[in-house]
């Protein structure tokens, strides 16, 4: 007959492992948000290089005659790209603008805080004109399936570093 004895050490490593695989909280709202928030920004500066074709559909053309304005003004600029403040909030994580968040569950939020942004994105009016919306967050089915990879890319290297040395 074959005795067995319990070692609390070996059931105490096993549950910490465990414990490991399920992503709290702290897990979601840090590494993993800042993991996302680079899919995110690597399909922002896409959307602002392909002027919106990237992100579903191409941006309106500016109006003739803001257009002209803005060729003499700020020349070579592209659409929503005069003083590259806006830009800047969508690319740089760094930037005091920039906003991801984590909802809850698995739901993340990615944006910016930025007047001009919000208008363009809920092309809402200003004054007497109106500006046409040229979204910058609006994801395709393929971008959403970028989140997915890196999300799994993410919890595989959880599950790496929960079995390490096991």
């Amino acid at each position: 007959m074959t005795r067995m004895r319990s070692q609390p050490a070996g059931f105490k490593r096993l549950r910490t492992r465990s414990q490991l695989l399920i992503l709290s909280r702290a897990d979601r709202a840090g590494p993993l948000l800042t993991e996302l928030d680079r899919v995110h920004v690597r399909q922002v500066r896409q959307a602002f290089s392909t002027e919106g074709a990237s992100a579903g559909s191409s941006w309106p053309a500016l109006s003739p005659g803001y257009a002209k304005w803005k060729r003499r003004a700020y020349p070579g600029r592209r659409i929503l790209t005069r003083s590259r403040d806006m830009r800047n909030k969508f690319e740089q994580s760094s930037n005091p603008g920039h906003v991801r968040r984590w909802l809850g569950g698995l739901r993340f939020g990615f944006g910016v805080i930025d007047e001009k942004a919000w208008r363009h994105e809920n092309a809402a009016g200003v004054g007497h004109q109106r500006l046409p919306r040229r979204s910058v967050i609006q994801k395709t089915a393929a971008q959403l399936q970028e989140f997915t990879r890196a999300f799994i890319a993410f919890y595989i290297k959880r599950v790496r570093q929960a079995l390490r040395h096991s």
